[in-house]
């Protein structure tokens, strides 16, 4: 598997700096549409800087 975890106090600084790409809650978007086209579908709702990498495929390698 693998694992995934912060030091203390560096989500908050991640947050701070910009890393991380957040958004209010919307349960249209999490329930009623299509869920293979979420990530592309909230990244085009984003604007045009964050759209181009709406369509990239799972392997970039595979471009």
């Amino acid at each position: 598997m693998g694992y995934s975890g912060w030091a203390p106090g560096q989500l908050e600084n991640e947050m701070q700096t910009g890393s991380w790409l957040t958004l209010p809650a919307d349960s249209t978007t999490m329930f009623e549409k299509d869920h293979s086209r979420l990530w592309s579908n909230i990244l085009r709702s984003l604007g045009t800087d964050l759209a181009m990498y709406a369509d990239m495929p799972p392997d970039p390698g595979m471009n």
